[in-house]
């Protein structure tokens, strides 16, 4: 008898896990949990010989009755709900053959390409990850040593935010700039395509503003010119902070000796009186 089997199984976490199923792209649910969609396109008369050979020889019906569901059943459901669900497929693979090997080799290739990124890179395609190396991982140990000093922290800390503000630069955009050396000589180079503007983000991104003015790209706005031609506005000026004594001290001023006096006492104090 042909049924729905009552027994669930359940399987492990895993690197690659494969959902199969004629009406996995027809659910929004299932679709959204899918990292690559792939729909396999055949031949109506293929599959309509598999399933005469499967119900034949596996569910002992005989071929009257297997032409008769497929075409007041079968057909009419593929037709409604299989057939457009491939327009939601990332990859659409022709096997009228059943031997598509190119096919194959690009699937697996793509696979073996996310197994070898970083975890996070394979949920966000954007996310960029500076390769590890001995010299920051020795940086990483030291910060998160509990003994380490105050000095060293803040030392290693910004030197880690440096080498982060310095690879996100290389990502920006690049255009070819010909500049000509003190020789004479034609240089071609590369300038950054767009304005730069640095917005520091206070208890998030503070730490890095040390990194990005080393790498000598952080104009202030107060040194630039308007575009309207209006002069660019002056930096506050932070009120000077005035010491205040104690009611209980006392502050003597003495006036400052005269060089004269300051030479005779040198010369009392060498040669004696």
């Amino acid at each position: 008898r042909h049924a729905r089997s009552q027994e669930v199984r359940k399987v492990d976490p895993a690197d690659v896990v494969i959902v199969e199923g004629i009406l996995v792209l027809h659910v929004p649910e299932l679709r959204d949990m899918l990292n690559m969609k792939i729909y396999v396109d055949t031949d109506d008369d293929m599959r309509l010989g598999r399933r005469i050979q499967r119900d034949v020889q596996v569910r002992g019906r005989d071929v009257a009755d297997v032409l008769a569901q497929y075409m007041r059943f079968v057909k009419p459901a593929f037709d409604q709900f299989v057939a457009p669900s491939r327009r939601y497929a990332d990859v659409i693979i022709p096997w009228q053959r059943g031997d598509n090997i190119v096919a194959i080799d690009l699937i697996t290739q793509h696979i073996r390409t996310k197994l070898q990124q970083h975890s996070l890179r394979r949920l966000y395609p954007n996310l960029e990850v500076i390769p590890s190396n001995y010299q920051i991982r020795g940086m990483h140990t030291i910060i998160r040593d509990a003994s380490i000093s105050k000095n060293d922290f803040v030392f290693y800390a910004d030197r880690l935010n440096r080498l982060v503000v310095e690879a996100g630069l290389g990502l920006l955009p690049f255009r070819e700039k010909t500049v000509t050396t003190p020789t004479g000589h034609a240089y071609v180079g590369v300038d950054f395509a767009r304005k730069l503007c640095g917005v520091s983000i206070i208890r998030s991104g503070e730490r890095r503003v040390h990194g990005v003015c080393a790498a000598h790209l952080l104009q202030r706005h107060q040194d630039r010119q308007d575009p309207g031609g209006a002069s660019p506005r002056p930096a506050p000026q932070r009120p000077h902070k005035r010491h205040q004594h104690p009611s209980n001290m006392r502050v003597t001023l003495t006036p400052r000796p005269s060089r004269e006096a300051a030479a005779g006492s040198r010369r009392q104090q060498r040669y004696g009186s």
